[in-house]
């Protein structure tokens, strides 16, 4: 499936998927994932669904893929229950800033994939912001961005529970505020913050 430039898809296995750059480009499954900021002293267990959202996203994909945790600075281990499989890269940094710069090395060091994961405790400021980095990395270093998936399970924000269609909004305006000529998805979609995804 190709992705015009500077557009948002709906693929069917559930990602909104970001194309910042001026190309066409074709989706994949993403070769890197990213998990910023998922620590249980930071609130991970009460974001409903999120874990075992992510921890299924992890099953599924993990083989042969590349997995990076940008952790808060002195927030504590990573949540139990993300444990991966062997033989899995996984690589855990500390945050720099708001760790998109630890993710553009991290994308270096894999060859620059054409198709990255971004998971979180939700998709709040913190990886918004690491996104934002990420980019003027590639920016700076004239390098062409890849696509940016971002799992619709894991739009879920338990700070908006009086209003999980105020989360959504809040995920489209920032993204597409670093993404200026990028056109939003539609106002009306949203992942309600109580959805909890099947077990597998």
């Amino acid at each position: 499936m190709l992705i015009p430039a500077r557009n948002y898809a709906e693929p069917a296995q559930g990602h909104y998927v970001l194309n910042p750059s001026g190309l066409e480009a074709a989706v994949a499954s993403p070769h890197l994932i990213c998990i910023i900021d998922m620590q249980a002293e930071l609130g991970a267990y009460e974001c409903n669904g999120t874990i075992e959202a992510i921890r299924q996203s992890l099953r599924k994909q993990s083989d042969g893929r590349a997995i990076l945790f940008v952790l808060w600075p002195g927030a504590g281990p990573v949540v139990p229950e993300l444990a991966l499989a062997e033989g899995v890269q996984n690589v855990e940094v500390q945050k720099k800033r708001d760790g998109g710069e630890d993710l553009f090395r991290f994308w270096e060091d894999q060859g620059r994939p054409n198709n990255i994961q971004m998971m979180g405790i939700n998709l709040n400021v913190c990886v918004y912001n690491a996104v934002a980095e990420f980019l003027a990395c590639c920016e700076a270093a004239e390098a062409v961005p890849p696509l940016i998936h971002f799992q619709k399970s894991t739009l879920a924000d338990t700070n908006y529970l009086d209003d999980p269609g105020f989360g959504w909004d809040h995920f489209r305006h920032v993204i597409s505020s670093y993404c200026r000529h990028q056109k939003p998805p539609e106002d009306t979609e949203y992942v309600a913050a109580d959805q909890t995804p099947e077990m597998v």
